[in-house]
């Protein structure tokens, strides 16, 4: 059988971006903003994992974290996993988007689908992370802690995703 050559890209740099356009792919390489988004998520992704997995759970005592913040969320520990978690997954979620652009089914189709997967594996990070507090001596795995971060990324997804899908449906809004 003959192989298709129109959906192989060519490998000239203004080949591969006249091809981008016309299938509708996304750039191969994430933009400014993506980037800096992207530094951010592993940054909070790092402190979320070192606030979660340390062996005392109080949080004043971190160097980093102002002292009248950590004594806030030693008190309201729903808060502190509804706010950090929450942080997280806004910045996953707008480091790892399908840009807007030209529409094609192809591209409809990808940001239909990318934004449920990187919430899952958000949920599953969030569980991951409480559970692995089983294993240590001062530490308790709380399912609360749990359902508070996912809906902490609940949130940051709506503010995220509700507005695009207000604007498809009421477009003269």
């Amino acid at each position: 059988m003959p192989i298709e050559t129109s959906t192989v890209a060519p490998c000239g740099k203004s080949e591969r971006w006249r091809f981008i356009r016309q299938h509708g792919c996304e750039s191969p390489r994430p933009g400014r903003k993506q980037r800096v988004w992207r530094l951010a998520f592993f940054a909070l992704l790092a402190a979320a994992v070192y606030l979660s997995w340390k062996p005392v759970p109080g949080i004043e005592q971190v160097a980093w974290m102002p002292s009248s913040l950590g004594r806030l969320f030693d008190r309201n520990d729903g808060w502190k996993n509804f706010i950090g978690f929450g942080l997280v997954a806004l910045t996953l979620l707008k480091a790892w988007h399908e840009p807007t652009g030209k529409a094609s089914a192809r591209r409809a189709s990808a940001r239909a689908s990318r934004a449920p997967i990187l919430f899952a594996g958000f949920c599953c990070f969030v569980a991951l992370l409480e559970i692995g507090q089983l294993t240590l001596p001062k530490r308790t795995c709380d399912w609360r802690d749990v359902l508070a971060g996912w809906f902490g990324g609940l949130v940051a997804w709506a503010l995220l995703y509700l507005p695009r899908g207000v604007r498809a449906l009421f477009p003269k809004l």
